[in-house]
């Protein structure tokens, strides 16, 4: 019903990403990845170093998974 929708763009952008198969087969990547940057924060906030390009790189990760 949302793909003859020609007005919704963004309904329309939705269902084609929950229909697409390597977005599916992807989404039980996402916990054990969130979990080692998290590992990651708490050694890097233990042995008081900075992981370069840790913050550029965070960010666009959320902008990539806002996109989706």
């Amino acid at each position: 019903m949302a793909i003859d929708n020609g007005y919704v763009e963004t309904i329309k952008m939705n269902l084609v990403n929950l229909c697409d198969v390597g977005i599916i087969l992807g989404l039980p990547c996402i916990l054990p990845m969130l979990e080692f940057v998290n590992a990651l924060m708490k050694f890097a906030k233990i042995k008081d170093v900075f992981v370069c390009d840790y913050i550029a790189t965070i960010k666009i990760c959320q902008t990539d998974l806002y996109k989706m």
